[in-house]
């Protein structure tokens, strides 16, 4: 039996960071919205909130890369002038270092939640994967000093690092890749993430993770990640991967939370699309009652009981899992 953590800014949020795209806007010197047109624009966009929302606006961008002035003026009553991809590309990239620095002094203020130390301690074996989306270093700071046979990748890399640099753009599918590509404008395609990927072998650790599922059963869990489209890449393939037999959610906000992130996972999921019954995977979710909320920096002993309460069956299901699939191996060798 393996297990996929699947971590999301939400992770983050929970520890107090300010790092959702509200902080980060907010963060942002006057003086850079008169400079970078693509800021001036957001700022002026910003009733999309998510992280995942604001990567699809910018896709959004690229898809009419022909009349960039003419799709703000009547969406949003901006006004920019000679939008070229070229300078949508160099706005985007300055937003990019702007948001490696923003991140890079908030994650200083990091201090662990015990609950969750209990949780990387437990899953501290080499058939347990952390899937991380986050550039900050917090599960690194969990991490420390536990068992080297944990796998972490930093699927979108990690903030200063040469050999892993963030990715932060969008997760065009075949269709809108080609439809990018047919425009024979290399700047319409530098931030998107397939190629991108390309840059490290993330993905391809992840693949052999789910490709050499010792005994055929994954378990992930998601904390703090809301599946939205622009991470659907990887989460279509990890959701519909025959190995993987149960998704959980820790949510936040309770029910609607909860929802919110089923949503998603079912349009990542994508059943619709699926001729064979076999190949359908949205059952795999577990539902409201299978789950519990994430717990947060500032929750109150009765939040922290409830959680700890759950976890704890999923520890003792994984030990005793582990157990018995270290014993079954032991018996052929």
């Amino acid at each position: 039996m393996k297990t996929i953590f699947v971590i999301g800014n939400g992770f983050d949020l929970a520890h107090d960071l300010k790092t959702s795209y509200g902080h980060f806007l907010d963060s942002i010197d006057n003086s850079k919205f008169e400079s970078n047109d693509l800021l001036f624009i957001l700022k002026h966009a910003r009733n999309t909130g998510n992280w995942s929302d604001i990567e699809y606006f910018y896709f959004t961008l690229l898809k009419n890369c022909d009349n960039i002035e003419g799709y703000l003026n009547d969406n949003f009553g901006v006004l920019v002038d000679d939008y070229s991809s070229q300078r949508l590309d160099k706005d985007f990239n300055e937003i990019k270092t702007i948001l490696e620095e923003y991140l890079d002094n908030e994650q200083k203020s990091l201090k662990l939640i015990d609950e969750y130390s209990i949780i990387f301690t437990t899953f501290n074996n080499e058939d347990t994967l952390i899937l991380d989306f986050n550039y900050t270093d917090t599960i690194y700071k969990y991490l420390n000093g536990k068992s080297s046979g944990i796998k972490h990748i930093k699927i979108h890399g990690e903030l200063n690092e040469i050999e892993n640099p963030i990715i932060f753009g969008f997760a065009a599918d075949n269709n809108q890749s080609k439809m990018l590509s047919d425009k024979n404008d290399e700047y319409l395609m530098k931030n998107i993430k397939k190629l991108c990927y390309l840059r490290t072998d993330n993905e391809l650790k992840l693949k052999d993770m789910l490709n050499n599922s010792r005994c055929e059963e994954i378990d992930v869990f998601i904390l703090g990640h809301s599946c939205g489209v622009s991470d659907k890449l990887i989460l279509h393939e990890l959701f519909n991967h025959k190995f993987v037999k149960n998704i959980t959610i820790f949510h936040y906000n309770g029910w609607e939370g909860f929802l919110k992130t089923a949503i998603n996972i079912d349009r990542i999921i994508d059943d619709y699309s699926k001729n064979n019954p076999e190949e359908k995977a949205f059952h795999k979710l577990n539902n409201y009652d299978l789950s519990t909320s994430m717990i947060q920096k500032d929750s109150d002993e009765l939040q922290r009981l409830v959680f700890n309460g759950f976890t704890s069956g999923i520890i003792t299901r994984h030990n005793e899992k582990y157990s018995r699939d270290i014993g079954f191996v032991s018996s052929f060798m």
